[in-house]
């Protein structure tokens, strides 16, 4: 682990969340959330339906790995292309939204 974020703000569909991250080493952008944040906020895994569902009854369906690999690549090009650019290193790509709903 190269550090961690004590306390880290993130939105997943709308709903928005607060927990502790640990920074790893390497390019790869997968999150890994945990059972006891999902527990906290009253989110269930639903393997039967492949989705997750959040305590207000929403429900978004897992994306299949062939598309988390091809929303993996196009977030790392829209990376590389700001990072060729004259911006601050640390601003999030303008087409951030990879991964189809």
């Amino acid at each position: 682990s190269l550090g961690s974020v004590h306390s880290c703000k993130f939105k997943v569909s709308g709903h928005f969340f607060e927990t502790p991250f640990s920074i790893l080493s390497g390019e790869d952008t997968t999150v890994i959330i945990g059972m006891d944040m999902l527990r906290r906020n009253h989110c269930i895994v639903n393997i039967q339906k492949n989705c997750l569902q959040f305590g207000d009854g929403e429900e978004i369906p897992f994306i299949p790995d062939a598309l988390v690999d091809q929303a993996r690549d196009k977030y790392a090009e829209a990376l590389a292309i700001n990072s060729s650019k004259d911006e601050p290193k640390n601003k999030e790509p303008e087409d951030a939204s990879v991964f189809p709903m």
